[in-house]
């Protein structure tokens, strides 16, 4: 059992850590609630779940792709994006119009 998931079932809130992403300032950890969770269940615990996962900061985001939510902790050491690996992705290669602006990278790194 992911460590999440056992936070979480202390306040009642059941269900399956689905995968994680680590970006250069974060990492979001994807869970998926049984249904019906209420999403408020969740958020009205942050401040305790953070403590119990010896977080200082803890954002949760209801928006992730396939019905999970998003558990987001910053890492202990950010990582610099240098903008030449941004300018040479294949996004930014493939970018169409006249004057396509890269800003950075996904929360995932990518």
């Amino acid at each position: 059992m992911h460590q999440l998931e056992e936070i979480l079932s202390h306040y009642g809130v059941e269900g399956t850590v689905e995968g994680e992403g680590k970006g250069p300032l974060i990492k979001q950890i994807r869970f998926k609630p049984k249904p019906g969770t209420k999403i408020k269940n969740i958020t009205s615990s942050v401040e305790d779940i953070a403590r119990e996962m010896g977080v200082k900061n803890l954002r949760i985001s209801n928006v992730c792709e396939g019905g999970c939510i998003g558990f987001e902790v910053a890492n202990d050491v950010f990582q610099t994006v240098p903008l030449e690996d941004v300018l040479e992705s294949d996004e930014a290669k493939n970018a169409k119009g006249a004057l396509p602006i890269s800003l950075g990278v996904k929360i995932d790194g990518t």
